[in-house]
């Protein structure tokens, strides 16, 4: 009995802590996120930065004073990307990508990128969704 309840505290203990934001500072950071956020965004202060312990993923979540909001996997690489009405780096947009909407769309621009799983989702500052590979292939408009 005794260790069926030590073992349930221990299980209770450690999904407490899973799931919980805590806050970090620059230097906390990847080394990857932080070239990016010195590179696309030189000068531009953090507003908060946080690191999400979720239980499928830890990530880590960066709010700049100008709005846009970067979402970075644990080792820094940059997994999504939202920057309002304002356009998403060119140097951050994959060149596929880029080019697809440089051809049929361009009088827009990418506002929002998200790479989850096998896909990448684009959203452009007309409000236009679409799906691409994770390649960067175009694979249909979503709704």
């Amino acid at each position: 009995m005794k260790k069926v309840l030590i073992s349930i505290v221990m299980l209770m203990s450690a999904t407490a802590l899973i799931g919980r934001d805590r806050p970090v500072q620059y230097n906390q950071l990847p080394a990857k996120a932080r070239t990016t956020l010195d590179t696309y965004y030189p000068g531009v202060k953090i507003s908060y930065a946080t690191y999400d312990n979720d239980i499928i993923e830890q990530h880590y979540e960066v709010v700049l004073v100008n709005g846009v909001k970067i979402d970075f996997r644990k080792n820094g690489e940059w997994r999504s990307i939202d920057c309002e009405r304002e356009a998403v780096p060119a140097g951050l947009v994959p060149a596929e990508v880029a080019r697809f909407v440089k051809a049929n769309h361009p009088d827009n621009f990418v506002v929002d990128i998200n790479r989850e799983g096998i896909e990448m989702e684009v959203q452009l500052n007309n409000g236009l969704d679409m799906k691409f590979t994770r390649s960067g292939n175009f694979k249909y408009y979503d709704d």
